[in-house]
């Protein structure tokens, strides 16, 4: 099977102290993609700590924006304050900056050209390294269209599946709990995040047992969509029903 470097996903409900970068460095994490940023105003409290952690413990450091735009004026003002907090919190353009659009309150009609919007903003303030975060299942439903995107690497949730389910993925996000921790793990392909990619003659299959760890805000249809598989499959592995109250930090059985 081949060998692809980890890269981790950070928000503000991970450690920001230094033994947990520590422990994911000596666990073969190779980078962090730490959230900076929502809609105009929210900034992760953690992230300063958290990048200035994860770089002290070895780890390669980029960030990403939980987009809440909905018209091409919001996508410039959120990348502006997405830019913005990058430069505060001394992220320079080796760093890459990714729009993660998974958010239901998106527009679907022209959430491609408001995607590209935000990349040239964050590229036109001197940050030319860019990515785009979002579920294999928007691919699938054709609400955003890779092949017209800016940002070029893709980089894709898809669980408790063998493969991205989505061609040309740069990085593919496959687990919400790895190893243990309440952490979203990624394969690197192409390297964009850990500097480097591997060759090799098939990409990482099969993640028995996968599972899916709850966030504060997820819904059985929220959770569904992320991962790409039904809710009815979802509902029936974890013997529940949409009226099952699901809580934060509630680990979920994948299909």
């Amino acid at each position: 099977m081949a060998s692809y470097k980890l890269v981790a996903d950070v928000a503000s409900y991970q450690p920001d102290s230094p033994a947990f970068y520590l422990d994911i460095k000596a666990a073969g994490v190779s980078a962090v993609i730490v959230k900076l940023t929502e809609g105009e105003g929210y900034v992760n409290p953690k992230a300063a700590k958290q990048i200035s952690n994860a770089a002290k413990a070895g780890l390669l450091v980029h960030a990403y924006h939980y987009a809440r735009w909905q018209t091409a004026e919001a996508a410039q003002r959120e990348a502006a304050f997405f830019v913005a907090t990058a430069k505060r919190l001394e992220l320079t353009g080796s760093s890459v900056l990714a729009d993660d659009i998974e958010d239901a309150v998106l527009p679907a009609g022209n959430l491609t050209q408001l995607a590209n919007v935000f990349t040239n903003a964050t590229k036109a303030a001197g940050y030319n390294k860019t990515d785009v975060y979002t579920m294999a299942s928007w691919i699938w439903a054709g609400r955003l269209r890779p092949t017209e995107l800016v940002a070029k690497n893709l980089w894709i949730a898809s669980y408790g599946t063998d493969r991205p389910g989505v061609d040309n993925v740069g990085t593919w996000q496959f687990t919400s709990s790895w190893q243990g921790y309440a952490l979203d793990m990624s394969y690197d392909f192409k390297g964009l995040y850990t500097g480097n990619s591997v060759p090799s003659r098939s990409q990482p299959v099969s993640h028995i047992g996968a599972t899916y760890t709850v966030r504060p805000g997820d819904s059985w249809w929220a959770i569904s969509a992320r991962v790409g598989v039904s809710i009815e499959r979802l509902l029936a592995t974890n013997n529940s029903s949409t009226k099952t109250v699901i809580r934060p930090g509630q680990i979920l059985k994948l299909p």
